[in-house]
């Protein structure tokens, strides 16, 4: 006996990292506010994302993983840019269940944390790496730096393939870039993630919301053994 197993795919995916959710150009960007840091797995409660998070901050405040900043954001879609989600050492972000297609992938940055170490005698900068689909697109990524100061927004734009109905956003610390008990919330830091279809024909949407499962797929189980076509 033959079982399908049908999964129905989506196109898009819009993550406010560390904050509730919002809707920017109609654009609807569900809520993270999962706390949770060190050695952690969320996944999303429409199963549609999850994050993973890795490492212990040394100072205090060390099982705060959300950063927020409530005044002097005033750049465009301030909304996305008022929370952030922050690692010491490792960020993954996934999409699941996505069509398989290019995408136009987002990623949305800003420098919130640092205020309060800016003003003191301490001098440090973020630095961290960042890969999509396992390829390296940001190296040593200073936020600080690429904004031209803080609480100032950068986004970064990639076109993505994604051939197995999944995507994966890393973004880690390899070294550069300062930790120390005296510096808050240091490590890989994100403020928001959007991903869009990069190119769509009207053929191949009346196949995605009308036909195929899963960005084309159709999984079914013969002899426990699990297939697809």
């Amino acid at each position: 006996m033959t079982t399908l197993v049908l999964y129905f795919a989506d196109d898009h995916l819009y993550i406010n990292c560390g904050g509730e959710q919002v809707s920017i150009n109609d654009n609807n960007y569900e809520a993270d506010l999962q706390p949770d840091g060190g050695s952690t797995f969320f996944l999303s409660g429409n199963k549609s994302w999850a994050y993973s998070s890795m490492g212990i901050f040394s100072g205090a405040d060390r099982n705060n993983y959300i950063v927020q900043k409530t005044c002097n954001i005033s750049m465009v879609d301030a909304p996305l840019y008022k929370t952030a989600r922050v690692s010491p050492i490792s960020l993954k972000y996934y999409g699941f269940c996505l069509k398989n297609d290019v995408y136009i992938v987002k990623l949305h940055f800003a420098e919130i944390a640092w205020e309060v170490m800016k003003n003191t005698s301490s001098k440090g900068k973020r630095a961290f790496d960042v890969e999509i689909q396992g390829e390296k697109k940001l190296s040593n990524f200073n936020i600080e730096a690429e904004a031209e100061g803080l609480n100032k927004d950068k986004t970064m734009e990639y076109n993505v393939s994604v051939n197995d109905n999944r995507l994966e956003i890393h973004l880690y610390w390899t070294g550069k870039g300062s930790i120390s008990d005296t510096i808050k919330y240091y490590g890989p830091l994100i403020s928001a993630i959007s991903v869009s279809p990069g190119m769509i024909y009207l053929f191949s949407v009346f196949f995605h919301f009308f036909l195929l499962p899963c960005g084309g797929n159709v999984l079914y189980r013969t002899d426990n053994s699990l297939e697809s076509y």
